[in-house]
């Protein structure tokens, strides 16, 4: 069997043409590398899979408990294997683009995994 390699197009690409987009993640826990946090800056960042299966990795600086909800999330970078981006924090913005899913804020800080 020869395939034409030339005509593939590399993981990188596909997930570069995500940046930009508002998409649903189901979290999954807090990520392994927190990297993507600034020295000097707060916050934890949490990981998480897309409705595409695609790796998603994001920051939150409130504190609390993502671990088994559905978020909405502003991808705005990519590698050859994930995705990051932002927390989306409008709540009606993200109720609008999760087809039916209804946020809350039932987890208080003390609940955090660490």
């Amino acid at each position: 069997y020869w395939r034409d390699w030339s005509s593939d197009v590399c993981s990188s690409d596909l997930y570069a043409s995500r940046v930009g987009q508002v998409m649903e993640v189901l979290v999954e826990g807090v990520a392994k590398n927190q990297n993507l946090i600034k020295e000097g800056s707060s916050g934890r960042v949490w990981t998480g899979r897309s409705t595409c299966n695609r790796v998603v990795n994001f920051i939150d600086t409130t504190g609390r408990n993502y671990l088994g909800q559905f978020l909405m999330v502003k991808i705005t970078g990519s590698t050859s294997l994930s995705l990051s981006g932002e927390l989306v924090h409008d709540p009606e913005f993200a109720e609008r683009n999760a087809g039916g899913v209804t946020y809350t804020s039932s987890y208080s800080s003390s609940e955090v995994v660490q």
